[in-house]
């Protein structure tokens, strides 16, 4: 097999993903929440990842600090991964300061509730929905993951036959780096905080240094590197709802994981896809 690259978004692709949001104007839990969807709710809404080691980075912090406040006394940043319109970091962070309501107890509430769905092992994340022009957050979410059972088998088989794996997510660096120790790749392979157009960057900048470049993804922020890539593979192994423009970017589409291998040795090897076939041949 030609050397190739396969590029893997984190959520719903080489791991199950469990989401809690908390409803900061209900004071309610919403569980299995799709947080890219939230964001599509509001032109004005973004969705900002806190670079912290939940709940690790949480213990012994006062749970009736604000959550402003808690950024700037603990150094902790934010990263955008997703809005619906161009917007500069310094004014996402003039939004989370005008906000009085969000608390570190919001925080440790959604981290609790999320890590009932999942085992000892696991991978957690932080973040929030923030309203740009009201100047406030409507939702804190906390998500946490584990390994696909296929995820290790499959990253190993591309790895016997030729490939390097890469990992480009919107998830904060702790995470990424825990999923690259579990599937046994370098950090210098693990893009985080990777925005759709950081992805599709990578994609263009691995066409120069591989013969074949795979994106596979999940999401609506894979959108532009399905495009980009040699070759787009959508995965719907979690089961959501997906807008029509995702299946369109992706040239197939699979439900598991495992049939990947099969799939770019055909493509690769035997030079069997060209492109006019049904993208749910492969499901």
């Amino acid at each position: 097999m030609k050397d190739f690259a396969v590029i893997f978004d984190c959520a719903g692709t080489l791991l199950k993903k469990y989401r809690v949001a908390k409803d900061l104007d209900q004071g309610t839990f919403v569980y299995q929440v799709v947080s890219l969807s939230l964001v599509g709710t509001r032109d004005d809404y973004v969705l900002a990842v806190f670079q912290l080691d939940a709940p690790k980075d949480l213990e012994g912090v006062p749970i009736d600090l604000t959550i402003a406040d808690f950024l700037k006394s603990y150094n902790i940043d934010l990263v955008v991964v997703c809005a619906n319109v161009p917007v500069a970091k310094a004014k996402i962070i003039s939004a989370v300061a005008r906000d009085e309501r969000s608390h570190v107890k919001d925080l440790v509430d959604v981290v609790s509730e999320v890590s009932k769905s999942c085992s000892a092992s696991y991978f957690t994340g932080t973040a929030a929905i923030v309203d740009i022009e009201q100047g406030k957050i409507p939702y804190v979410l906390a998500t946490c993951g584990e390994l696909f059972d296929s995820a290790l088998p499959v990253v190993d088989e591309l790895k016997r036959t030729g490939g390097d794996i890469y990992v480009a997510s919107g998830d904060a660096k702790n995470t990424l780096y825990a999923l690259a120790d579990r599937i046994h790749i370098p950090y210098t392979n693990v893009l985080g905080i990777a925005t759709p157009s950081a992805k599709e960057e990578l994609v263009h900048k691995l066409k120069d240094k591989y013969g074949y470049v795979v994106m596979v993804g999940d999401g609506i922020n894979d959108i532009a590197a399905l495009k980009a890539a040699d070759l787009g593979v959508l995965t719907v192994q979690q089961k959501e709802e997906r807008p029509a423009a995702l299946y369109n970017a992706a040239d197939i589409v699979i439900k598991d994981l495992t049939l990947l291998p099969g799939i770019l040795k055909n493509i690769i090897m035997n030079n069997r896809y060209n492109g006019m076939g049904s993208k749910e041949a492969m499901l």
